[in-house]
């Protein structure tokens, strides 16, 4: 489960997120997409900003980072938004397993 998987080599951006997915039979993007899709936009991208803005970073790109106008309100909202992120994902993870187990909730023991 683990072979080829992008984390490993990469940043969580939105495409690296939905092949390790695919890993365990999950397409991440189409699911959210299907569930939450004025959110799904917004989610997507503050994770491809947030990449931008680290990126930027660790390769001392001023430039690119003065573009993204990333300052204390920016970063809150990133924040927020992949929160919330998190949380679906959580969410589309323990419905492929309720299907995949034929459990009502797998996250109880």
């Amino acid at each position: 489960m683990t072979q080829n998987r992008q984390l490993d080599r990469g940043n969580a951006n939105p495409g690296n997120l939905g092949n390790d997915f695919k890993i365990l039979g999950v397409d991440l993007w189409d699911e959210l997409k299907t569930r939450w899709p004025r959110m799904t936009v917004k989610w997507n991208k503050s994770l491809t900003d947030l990449n931008k803005a680290r990126n930027a970073i660790a390769h001392s790109q001023s430039g690119t980072l003065g573009a993204l106008r990333v300052n204390l309100d920016t970063i809150r909202t990133w924040r927020s938004s992949l929160d919330g992120l998190a949380d679906k994902m959580d969410d589309v993870v323990a419905w492929h397993l309720t299907d995949l187990f034929k459990v009502s909730d797998p996250w109880q023991p």
